[in-house]
């Protein structure tokens, strides 16, 4: 459990353990913040991402995909939305210089600017807190907060959300525990040996907002729109439990009964001394799983808050 603020001190240590019941908070130090504001921003962004920015509201957040041109997903920030023209992506902290650089090459002769601004500003979650308490936080231009369902994302210079974080009376998850609940979830943070491997629908953007099948052109938009019309996902994200208490990396096969992958591992956490959960992308005729390493372990299905076809 996070016992002292983490905005103030980097070096505190995560302790493993079950996801707290919300309401709840949590520090988010594996996520970069990337803004992209400009007066044609929203614009840039539309036409480079998979959803539809235009109906993004102000104060609103999705989680989207940049695509390469055979329609894979190379990255999968959430955006959020603070004004006409100014959006922030959060993406694992290690993908966010190639993120810049890449969206830096596309913005040619457009007013944007591509600023990635991970070393002075932090990412503070909550969960299940009410409208009330989040009313009463220290108002400051430079926070912006979005609500995502029963979850919060705070964004701010890191010496506001240390004040913010002392302010809210409000139990601390750890990093661990943040992972389940976004397993729970269906949240996905998709790791950079992942990059340029599943189509947007495979990693159920399409039932999440994340893509759009009504907008113009975009990186990849044409092999996204042949897979719907065909009716050819094969592959869909899975919530899984695993009698096992080593989560397994991204990336790891999960078998079926004739030895062969049917499924790769998207996300990982400990649920407590006996088992894990996972975020997998599972071959929608698949049948029982294994992992190759430990056949003996038990691998069960869990629900997913929203519909997945084929899931």
């Amino acid at each position: 459990m996070i016992s002292s603020n983490p905005f103030v001190d980097d070096t505190i240590a995560d302790a493993p353990g079950a996801p707290l019941m919300a309401p709840c908070k949590a520090a988010r130090r594996e996520l970069a913040v990337v803004r992209i504001s400009g007066d044609e921003a929203r614009d840039f962004l539309h036409g480079q991402l998979s959803a539809d920015l235009r109906a993004l509201i102000v104060g609103g957040t999705l989680v989207t995909a940049w695509l390469s041109p055979k329609g894979r997903v190379l990255f999968m920030p959430r955006l959020l939305r603070r004004g006409e023209q100014d959006f922030f992506a959060l993406l694992p902290v290690e993908q966010a210089a190639a993120f810049c650089k890449r969206l830096r090459m596309f913005v040619l002769r457009a007013k944007v600017v591509v600023e990635d601004l991970s070393a002075s500003h932090g990412v503070l979650v909550l969960d299940g807190a009410a409208q009330m308490l989040i009313d009463s936080l220290p108002a400051d231009d430079e926070r912006l907060t979005a609500r995502d369902g029963e979850r919060h994302w705070l964004l701010a210079p890191r010496a506001l959300l240390a004040t913010v974080w002392d302010a809210l009376p409000l139990p601390a998850q750890s990093a661990s525990g943040a992972g389940l609940a976004d397993i729970a979830r269906g949240d996905i943070t998709l790791a950079a040996t992942l990059s340029d491997e599943f189509l947007p629908q495979e990693l159920n953007l399409d039932v999440r907002d994340g893509v759009s099948f009504n907008k113009g052109c975009y990186p990849g938009q044409e092999i996204v729109a042949r897979v719907k019309f065909r009716g050819s996902v094969k592959r869909r994200v899975q919530r899984l439990a695993l009698d096992n208490a080593t989560a397994p990396p991204p990336g790891t096969r999960l078998v079926g009964a004739d030895g062969a992958p049917h499924a790769t591992v998207i996300m990982s956490a400990v649920r407590d001394d006996a088992h894990s959960e996972v975020l997998a992308v599972v071959d929608v005729d698949s049948g029982p799983l294994r992992l190759a390493d430990a056949p003996h372990a038990l691998i069960e299905p869990l629900p997913l808050p929203y519909p997945a076809p084929g899931a």
